[in-house]
């Protein structure tokens, strides 16, 4: 009985080893070729002492490299724990501080000294091209078996998920065995229940688990996957006939902008079946999938709440709303903000319960309390739905992320860039509607400067593009003497995006 990533890749390279499985990189690996380099930079990082329980990290954009590492760590019992390339050093030195991290993984082999000042022997760390130069790489699985757990235990930490910080910086949610197992079959028995062989396109960061999923179906149903680098929306349609994909996965502002462009000759004659996808605009739902004849297939999850998502009861789908509880897995409750339950077309907080234990994180790390799981047992998502006779419908989050480009960033990572500069006291970044897309947003940039007189837009900005990744720069910035505050001293926010302020435009 398959009980793990390893016995599942082993399985499919006995059956499918010449087959296709993963396209990266413009170069495509078959079974046998992932399962050779897995096991090969497994025994690699375990000459440096890699054992269950380690921590292997990776720092990387789209690359083979990033699942060859992800699935190293299955095969050595070690948890995997996967870094967005844009975060800067002082937010990961800070996430990465409490852990037993033992490998890292990243473009570069050079890690300055101050990432790791907490630890006396900070990590091995492997240049992204040394992933694939390990020696003795082949197939050595019989070498490995000594350093894999017998009988792991379904409540061991799998892996580490970073989220976007919706509560002030990412958080690190821990994910048992038994939670990413269950995600892995559920992503390909649920959401992409491709054939053998066929294809299934993304183009997200892996270091998501909606593409960390994808490629999770793709080796649950011995099927291929095709994953570019980034959006490219003159070349979308093109690599999906390219590739003869039948499924792809994205997220809503990617749909928006290929409804907004030209009619091309042939668009909708396409081999694509199936986009699984979250945040789809009602208003172009209908008239996107007559044109590119293909289904939509809305739902609803967190990095929290791991294969607890909701799923179409029937298709097609009815605009704006995201399917329903996987009853096997998880109930839900909508409530108002006094814990009463919610009427019917109420909006009200969604709570989860899952019906077994470890098919959903449990914990963040660091955390000394429940938290969001203190609930009576349930989770609070932080997430406002209600339900009427059409379905559940999601409304908004109640939490301060800010949805950029179908990614979630922590407003604290903006926050603490700006607040390097010599002339700003305080600074809060919000998301406030972006014109261009329904369910996306521009960054509006809050600041307090320590004098009104010397402030300087440009050179604000000119500061900011030395320090934050071009997806975190922001939109605008507007000048404050004071911000709005709540009883506890909080900053209100919802005030902040929705205010008469003077808006700057920033120029990069």
């Amino acid at each position: 009985m398959v009980a793990g990533i390893p016995e599942l890749l082993d399985y499919q390279s006995s059956i499918r080893g010449s087959f296709p499985f993963l396209t990266v990189d413009a170069r495509t690996w078959t079974f046998d070729e992932v399962r050779d380099a897995v096991i090969a930079f497994a025994n690699g990082c375990a000459q440096y002492g890699t054992a269950e329980g380690d921590i292997i990290a990776c720092q990387l954009e789209n690359r083979i490299e990033f699942i060859i590492a992800w699935f190293a760590a299955e095969y050595l019992g070690a948890v995997f724990l996967p870094i967005h390339p844009m975060l800067p050093k002082n937010v990961i030195r800070e996430l990465l501080a409490p852990l037993p991290l033992r490998i890292l993984v990243q473009e570069h082999a050079a890690v300055p000294h101050e990432m790791f000042p907490f630890s006396s022997s900070p990590p091995h760390v492997f240049e992204r091209f040394d992933v694939l130069r390990i020696e003795g790489q082949g197939r050595t699985g019989s070498e490995l078996h000594l350093q894999r757990p017998v009988d792991p235990s379904p409540d061991m930490p799998s892996k580490i998920l970073f989220t976007s910080g919706t509560t002030g910086a990412p958080k690190a949610v821990v994910w048992s065995r038994r939670c990413e197992w269950t995600w892995v079959n559920a992503y390909g028995n649920e959401l992409l229940p491709l054939s053998p062989g066929e294809c299934v396109y993304t183009c997200l960061p892996l270091t998501h688990v909606t593409c960390q999923g994808t490629v999770g179906a793709a080796l649950t149903r011995g099927a291929h996957a095709v994953i570019d680098r980034s959006f490219l929306p003159f070349q979308f349609w093109n690599r999906v006939q390219e590739v003869k994909a039948r499924m792809c996965t994205c997220v809503g502002t990617i749909l928006e902008t290929l409804y907004r462009r030209p009619v091309l000759r042939g668009e909708g004659e396409t081999p694509l079946e199936r986009i699984v996808t979250a945040g789809t605009p009602a208003s172009i739902w209908h008239d996107f999938e007559e044109r590119f004849q293909c289904t939509i297939i809305e739902t609803w999850g967190q990095t929290e709440t791991a294969s607890c998502w909701f799923m179409p009861r029937e298709l097609p789908m009815q605009p704006g709303t995201i399917g329903e509880p996987v009853e096997s897995r998880f109930a839900v409750r909508i409530v108002r903000d006094d814990g009463t339950e919610a009427a019917e077309g109420e909006a009200g907080e969604l709570l989860l319960q899952p019906t077994e234990p470890q098919i959903m994180a449990d914990r963040y790390i660091g955390d000394q309390e429940t938290g969001q799981w203190n609930r009576g047992g349930w989770y609070s998502t932080g997430d406002l739905v209600k339900k009427d006779a059409s379905g559940f419908h999601f409304i908004t989050r109640t939490r301060e992320a800010i949805r950029r480009h179908g990614e979630m960033i922590a407003p604290r990572i903006i926050e603490d860039a700006v607040l390097e500069h010599p002339n700003v006291a305080a600074a809060a970044a919000v998301g406030v509607p972006d014109h261009r897309f329904a369910n996306d947003e521009a960054i509006k940039l809050c600041i307090i400067p320590k004098s009104q007189a010397l402030w300087d837009d440009s050179a604000v900005t000119a500061f900011l593009r030395q320090r934050l990744d071009r997806r975190l720069l922001p939109t605008w910035i507007s000048v404050y003497d004071t911000f709005p505050l709540t009883p506890s001293t909080r900053i209100r926010r919802v005030e902040l995006a929705h205010d008469d302020q003077p808006r700057h435009t920033c120029r990069y």
